[in-house]
């Protein structure tokens, strides 16, 4: 009976120290109020754009609603995200406790038996520290998460934007093609009358084929346009039918030092790199609290076959003494991790601040040279062309003037065309800078 009692008094001490410890490590708080951080805060994905009678075709809307819910790039830094959490949670957990039994003597009526269990003990609020270095780990998975969205969505508006500007090529050469067609049958007309030579009635067939292979040249550029999209959308297989955009739809009119202020506050590069300046402060702690001893505590009962004291109870404090180790190596790195995270903060500022300069000024070079094609080159290029045909077709223009003029509404065309494209890829890199949700 004393044997029952003193052995269920030991396990009864034992869960009550084990249950104090518990308590007494819950992790320190984050930065921040937070329950483990779960993927319903590394952003929501926008619900799929509903096509309408007055916009056919396949718009960019539907290209970043198919990449969010498909890219295999998003479902990698979510997973990742995963794992942090997992190990936020298993750096925090405390020891299990140890049960062990064994015969010292085992010698007939002279046998003794005993049962232990026994518990190490964390203290300085270790495993707290480790789990608050731990969340910060966690909100680096997630802002990488939305680095990886924007990385993605940019990929496929650069991606849109660029086989929309080629499905204009093809659109433009294919209505300069029949322009060359008039012309050379102009030009036939005219032979077969006699106010032209076979020459220049061949050079007007001539310019006809060249606008041909340009748009033949032209259709198979958008189709690999369009392959491109599909694998920037992260559906290889996907296919894309035509486009549906706007090219002169009017963009921001951006301002550069508001536009690189705007980049490095809200950009995630820049505040990952912020949240491993706090995770290298906490680590710091974490490697000042190393030193403090853990301790194992073991109760436990013998019982002894015969002898004048049948039921002995047992008890055992083990610790290490920080005699030699106190961690001191570990501390100097952890100071110099935090001297290395700020200057990391500083070096990504600085780059974010480069790209957003180098885009910015891309996006306002095309946006110049857009404007100027289409209220100059254009305009001129085209009543140049209207006023050659009428005279040539009244016979007071030789055709070498009809030629220049049409060459040069094909070359004013294509490079309004090549302007708009630049100036939309160069603004969707603007936009995943300042990780715009909206585009345009």
């Amino acid at each position: 009976m004393r044997c029952r009692a003193f052995l269920l008094t030991m396990v009864v001490l034992t869960v009550a120290a084990t249950a104090t410890s518990l308590w007494a490590q819950q992790p320190v708080p984050p930065s921040r109020p937070e329950a483990l951080p779960s993927n319903e805060l590394i952003g929501e994905i926008p619900a799929a754009p509903q096509p309408t009678d007055e916009q056919p075709g396949f718009t960019l809307g539907e290209a970043e609603f198919i990449a969010q819910t498909s890219n295999p790039a998003l479902r990698e830094a979510s997973a990742k995200v995963g794992v942090a959490q997992g190990n936020a949670v298993q750096v925090g957990l405390c020891p299990n406790p140890m049960f062990f039994t064994s015969t010292p003597q085992l010698a007939g009526s002279d046998s003794q038996y005993n049962w232990v269990v026994g518990q190490d003990f964390i203290t300085a609020n270790k495993l707290g520290l480790n789990r608050t270095v731990a969340y910060r780990e966690v909100e680096k998975a997630q802002l990488e998460f939305t680095r990886a969205r924007y990385a993605v969505l940019t990929q496929v508006r650069r991606a849109y934007y660029t086989a929309a500007a080629a499905q204009r090529r093809v659109e433009v050469l294919n209505e300069l093609r029949s322009v060359a067609g008039r012309s050379r049958d102009v030009g036939q007309k005219l032979l077969q009358a006699g106010e032209t030579n076979r020459a220049d009635a061949t050079l007007l067939e001539i310019e006809f084929d060249r606008a041909d292979l340009q748009y033949g040249n032209a259709d198979t550029v958008l189709a690999a346009a369009k392959k491109e999209l599909a694998a920037a959308i992260g559906v290889p297989e996907l296919e894309i039918g035509r486009l549906q955009f706007d090219l002169s739809t009017p963009l921001p009119d951006y301002e550069l030092e508001a536009v690189r202020r705007g980049v490095v506050d809200r950009n995630a590069v820049a505040a990952s790199a912020a949240v491993e300046i706090q995770r290298t402060q906490w680590a710091l702690r974490r490697a000042r609290a190393e030193p403090w001893p853990n301790f194992n505590v073991q109760v436990g009962y013998q019982y002894a076959v015969t002898g004048p004291v049948n039921d002995q109870g047992y008890g055992q404090l083990t610790t290490s003494i920080p005699l030699w180790n106190r961690n001191q190596g570990g501390i100097r790195a952890a100071r110099a991790e935090i001297a290395q995270a700020t200057a990391a903060l500083q070096r990504t500022e600085n780059e974010l601040s480069q790209q957003t300069a180098q885009a910015l000024g891309q996006y306002m070079a095309a946006s110049q040279r857009a404007e100027i094609y289409e209220k100059q080159i254009l305009p001129k290029a085209r009543d140049v062309y209207r006023v050659n045909t009428s005279l040539f077709e009244q016979g007071q223009t030789d055709f070498l003037r009809l030629l220049q003029a049409q060459r040069t509404l094909i070359e004013a065309d294509l490079g309004y065309v090549e302007a708009q494209e630049q100036r939309w890829t160069a603004a969707a890199e603007v936009a995943g800078l300042l990780q715009s949700e909206q585009f345009p």
